[in-house]
């Protein structure tokens, strides 16, 4: 991949402000924002921050990618696992959630790690009252690859036909180029979240992740073409499920 990459964490949140909400008569999960966290720095507990503000009974989808191998991540206490991925050595992700108690707007919560490493994050808020608390995310398989496009995987939720909101997200272990724009699924908030501390190796980890509200009883997002060629990618497909 050419070019000079950015430096930092990029929050830069492209058309990040809340989506076009849901549908006349609609009954769509409500999404609230989206806040990013890295650990430039390797270490076995990485600080996570979390919404500013949470309500109590609100959605929280914690989304973790992560480099290198024999990485191994932990549940934060009190989180939900959806599960994790790995792509070669390079790219690592993994999804976790909560039904939140009120108290955690403006906190930090702590990710475990076996290994020493770095890692970026993005925590997800959906307001109280507006998903399913019983079985509130599906999550496909990943797909991984090493060429591009990146291609997400499709999802069939076990509850079927409903007004969920989709989420694509992806891992790579290099970033964006300096000047490139993002190559997102779908159009509403879109967000970059890079690592600092590049490496032409195994240190660098990049994510992004956008959403779209559909009616439908399965989903594949489009595929995307941000990484170069060669990067070691993982592509995520979750649904957020509808209150009943």
């Amino acid at each position: 991949m050419s070019g000079a990459f950015r430096l930092g964490v990029v929050a830069s949140a492209i058309r990040s402000g809340v989506g076009p909400g849901p549908e006349p008569g609609g009954n769509f999960p409500e999404w609230l924002s989206a806040t990013p966290s890295e650990m430039a720095i390797r270490g076995t507990s990485h600080t996570v921050a979390m919404p500013a503000t949470v309500s109590a009974g609100d959605l929280l989808l914690l989304l973790a990618a992560f480099p290198e191998s024999n990485r191994q991540i932990g549940t934060p206490s009190g989180w939900t696992a959806m599960g994790a991925a790995v792509n070669n050595v390079f790219a690592n992700s993994a999804v976790f959630y909560k039904i939140a108690s009120g108290s955690e707007g403006g906190t930090t919560i702590t990710v475990p790690y076996v290994n020493n490493c770095r890692g970026v994050y993005q925590v997800h808020r959906f307001s109280a009252g507006t998903f399913n608390t019983s079985s509130p995310i599906a999550r496909a398989v990943p797909g991984t690859g090493s060429s591009q496009p990146t291609l997400f995987p499709a999802l069939a939720p076990p509850w079927g036909l409903a007004k969920a909101t989709w989420i694509a997200f992806f891992s790579a272990n290099k970033g964006v180029p300096e000047g490139v724009t993002p190559s997102f699924p779908y159009p509403d908030g879109q967000m970059l979240t890079q690592n600092s501390a590049f490496s032409s190796g195994s240190e660098f980890i990049a994510m992004h992740s956008s959403r779209a509200e559909k009616e439908a009883a399965s989903e594949t997002p489009p595929s995307t073409s941000t990484t170069g060629t060669g990067d070691n990618w993982i592509g995520e497909t979750l649904a957020v499920r509808p209150a009943p």
